[in-house]
C-alpha cells in the first residue's frame, strides 16, 4: 500500500472530480457531486479505493495499439528541389519597441 499520496479536487456548481495519485501507480479519477463539506468527508473511503486499486494493480497495462505511420511529405513534380524561393525582405511591425 502508498504511503505517499496527493489528492486534486476540482469542484465547479457542485460537480467535480476527484483525483487521487501516489508515485509508481496510476492516478484514480472519480467523479463527485456535492459540495467541499461532503466531498471531504468521502475522502477517507476514495482513498481506500485507490489503496485497493493499487494493491491489485498499481499500473494499467501498456497498450499494445500502434500509432500510425506519419505521413510522408508529397514533393511537387513541378518545382525543383534545387531552386530557392524568394525571401522577403519586408520586416513585420513590432507590437513592443
Amino acid at each position: 500500500m502508498p504511503k505517499e499520496f496527493k489528492v486534486v479536487i476540482v469542484l465547479k456548481d457542485g460537480h467535480g472530480m476527484v483525483g487521487i495519485q501516489s508515485p509508481e501507480c496510476d492516478p484514480i479519477l472519480t467523479p463527485i457531486e456535492g459540495d467541499i463539506v461532503a466531498i471531504a468527508a468521502d475522502l477517507p473511503s476514495l482513498i481506500a479505493k485507490a489503496e485497493t486499486q493499487w494493491s491489485q494493480a498499481p499500473k494499467m497495462p501498456a497498450s499494445s495499439i500502434k500509432p500510425p505511420p506519419a505521413p510522408t511529405p508529397v514533393v511537387s513534380a513541378s518545382k525543383s528541389a534545387t531552386k530557392k524561393e524568394p525571401v522577403a525582405t519586408e520586416t513585420q511591425p513590432t507590437w513592443f519597441p
